[in-house]
């Protein structure tokens, strides 16, 4: 009875304890109701993307795939442009038919170079590099529009499947439900390269000679590193926010600010279209500047730029099915978020609203294959149960909070100088394996 008395004395709760307990509580309520609960986007219900057509976007993938690979210049990469632009005729009298008008052109690039920094750095030049171009529009709508990019050319030895015709095939469907109608507040552009393999040349010719390029303000991106999954945000422009937030109203979003910071390291050995269509847009005044989101698929990454990139392994009619729906409702929820911010804009006279900024154009700088630095918001998913995002100045002041929770435990429980080292070293360990895993 005595050693059973002495045990309960032993771990009763000090009041110091409880009251740090208490403060803890509340702390966490406080953060919860206030802080987190109004940065995660629950998923919307499956029915939240409706119109999208999979069997017409499946005919689509076989037919550009089934002349092997699509190398910049050849007779397979002209005859997928022929495709493309008969594809978009046929959106085009569905359009029509909606009271919507889509117009769309094969773009030659002209000739150009330009610097980049990838890898030990070097200079791209082109010419005569054919791509495909859209834009979709309705009376009334602004001519500020949300850019879908995805390429048909592909890797040399690879048929290009995931990499990246898939993602043209769904591009053309989501154009396709989009012209199906309601009418839209903004208006939607299409970029199809002919030269993504060839270091971003014909992202380079759209984004500073195109006469469309000056409208857009939200480029969504779409890549693969992997023939199969859910498309994964790796990467997001300046000032992107409000685009974020609109992200989590088409449903849980896959991805993580870490991917983005792996991206902005130097000489990282990795590019695409995303960050030469952000960094040389024309940006000709207006208050709502040019931003996005970079998407890839990374499931089975052994089938990126092999012969093993078919049709037939990138998941098929579901997979399909889950990319296009999925496309559309981002899309969707991107013209929403940006139709907001021109509103915000035109009712701050002009000066924006969070996505706002300086007005009139940047000064014209190379394209250095970083996104202006570290990102300016934070976002990760919840383990695919809920997309998460907030400032990156509300993440500091959640990391200090959290900091000062941690040492003022450490302080109360009296732990010593070595056991204090030890507590804090396992709370930096963890952190940096719930990065690692995606977390």
């Amino acid at each position: 009875v005595a050693s059973t008395l002495q045990m309960a004395r032993a771990t009763r709760v000090s009041a110091p304890r409880k009251a740090l307990l208490l403060a803890g509580a509340i702390l966490a309520c406080l953060a919860h109701n206030l802080v987190l609960a109004p940065l995660v986007h629950a998923a919307p219900s499956a029915a939240a993307a409706p119109g999208f057509d999979t069997a017409e976007a499946q005919r689509l993938l076989l037919a550009l795939c089934v002349g092997g690979p699509r190398i910049a210049g050849s007779q397979a990469a002209s005859a997928a442009v022929a495709l493309l632009l008969r594809e978009l005729g046929a959106v085009s009298e569905l359009a029509r038919a909606a009271g919507a008008t889509l117009e769309f052109e094969a773009v030659d690039s002209g000739h150009g170079s330009f610097e980049t920094d990838f890898l030990d750095g070097f200079t791209n030049s082109y010419q005569g590099v054919v791509s495909v171009a859209a834009r979709l529009t309705w009376p009334g709508a602004a001519r500020e529009a949300v850019l879908l990019s995805s390429h048909f050319d592909t890797w040399s030895s690879s048929p290009g499947a995931s990499d990246d015709a898939v993602h043209v095939a769904t591009t053309v469907g989501v154009l396709r439900a989009l012209a199906a109608g309601p009418a839209r507040g903004v208006s939607v552009l299409a970029f199809f390269s002919g030269a993504e393999e060839s270091n971003w040349v014909a992202a380079h010719a759209f984004a500073t000679r195109h006469r469309w390029a000056a409208d857009y303000r939200a480029v969504l991106n779409l890549e693969a590193i992997g023939a199969g999954g859910d498309l994964v945000a790796f990467q997001m422009g300046p000032r992107a926010g409000w685009l974020a937030s609109a992200l989590g109203d088409a449903g849980t979003q896959r991805g993580s600010v870490f991917a983005h910071d792996l991206f902005q390291i130097p000489g990282f050995p990795a590019g695409d279209d995303f960050k030469t269509l952000v960094a040389h847009a024309p940006h000709r005044g207006g208050a709502v500047r040019v931003t996005g989101v970079d998407f890839a698929t990374i499931e089975a990454g052994y089938h990126y730029h092999t012969p093993l990139d078919q049709p037939v392994d990138t998941g098929g009619y579901p997979q399909m099915r889950s990319h296009g729906e999925g496309l559309l409702a981002k899309t969707r929820a991107a013209m929403a978020g940006l139709r907001r911010e021109l509103d915000a804009a035109a009712a701050d006279g002009g000066n924006g609203g969070a996505a706002g900024g300086e007005r009139g154009a940047r000064a014209p700088h190379e394209n250095e294959q970083t996104v202006d630095g570290p990102s300016d918001v934070v976002y990760f998913d919840l383990y695919g149960l809920a997309w998460v995002t907030y400032s990156a100045s509300t993440g500091v002041w959640l990391h200090l909070l959290a900091a000062a929770t941690a040492l003022g435990a450490i302080a109360v429980t009296g732990a010593g100088p070595s056991r204090a080292a030890a507590e804090l070293a396992a709370m930096v360990g963890a952190l940096l394996a719930a990065a690692l895993v995606g977390g």
